[in-house]
Formats: structure tokens, sequence, C-alpha cells
């Protein structure tokens, strides 16, 4: 849910401050992707710290959510 945001952008933040900004090597492994929210996070404030981005998702209802 929208709502739910700013919740997960305080949440990425402090999951990248255990990183140093030199570190160009992260790697995100989300299970269970809903509606991208915190893997949209990780995008804009990992940036190309973030090498490797996998989501694992298998319900149908977000497949159809994706496609529209």
């Amino acid at each position: 849910m929208g709502w739910e945001k700013p919740i997960m952008k305080h949440h990425v933040e402090k999951a990248l401050k255990f990183f140093p900004e030199s570190n160009k090597s992260l790697r995100v492994l989300n299970v269970g992707f809903g509606l991208g929210i915190i893997d949209s996070l990780f995008q804009q404030l990992g940036g190309d710290r973030i090498v490797n981005h996998t989501i694992i998702e298998a319900h149908p209802d977000v497949y159809k959510f994706l496609s529209n």
C-alpha cells in the first residue's frame, strides 16, 4: 500500500547506512515484490552502489498489476 512508503524509505536508509558509500557492490534480494515500493527506493537511494537486484515473486495478482 502507498501509505507504507515512508516506513519503507526509513528502512532502506537504515540498511544503506551499514555500508560505506564507497562500497559499489551491494546486492539486494527481495522475496515478495508486492507493489515494488521498497525495490524502487533501493534503486533510487542506493543508485550505482547496487550491482545486483533480484526480485522473487510468484503471486499472479502482482503480475497482473505489473502488466497494467
